[in-house]
């Protein structure tokens, strides 16, 4: 097994012998961390601490889609803040998967499913991977929002926050 650096620069674990390299991914925030452990295919996981006091209109001019800012917007005001992490949290999972970080971050715009536990993607169009990208928020505590991307929706999330 040895450790080297993906196309973007994201390190990953090749598996000489199986032939299916192990894709890993860490956040942490206020002395909570999640990671995110995959065999064949790309991962990313965030994890965001709700801050009412966050610029939420001013970031999301910045950061997210038309689309994005308008379901922000059309939240009640109290609700804007958790409604701004989960795209935060949504999005960033998917560029660090991506191996590309967050300069692609208005680029990336997300579509949360109905049922609020999970969303899809559409990544930029530049993007390393051009498969579908799945997302699943994860449960993480009162006050917290995380969660784990990944290719393709064939997978599950499992595991919970090392605190």
């Amino acid at each position: 097994m040895t450790l080297q650096l993906g196309p973007a620069g994201k390190p990953v674990l090749c598996y000489a012998r199986h032939g299916s390299d192990i894709s890993f991914n860490l956040s942490h925030a206020h002395g909570l961390a999640l990671i995110a452990i995959a065999q064949g295919r790309e991962v990313g996981v965030d994890l965001e601490r709700i801050r009412p006091d966050v610029a939420v209109e001013k970031l999301s001019t910045r950061y997210f889609s038309p689309g994005e800012q308008t379901m922000i917007m059309q939240s009640a005001q109290e609700e804007r803040p958790a409604r701004f992490f989960r795209y935060w949290v949504a999005k960033e999972a998917v560029l660090k998967a991506q191996g590309v970080g967050l300069r692609s971050l208005s680029q990336c715009e997300v579509l949360l499913a109905g049922d609020g536990a999970g969303a899809e993607v559409l990544a930029p169009a530049d993007s390393l991977g051009r498969d579908s990208w799945t997302i699943r928020f994860l449960s993480c505590g009162e006050g917290w929002d995380g969660a784990v991307a990944a290719q393709g929706q064939d997978w599950t999330a499992r595991g919970g926050l090392v605190r």
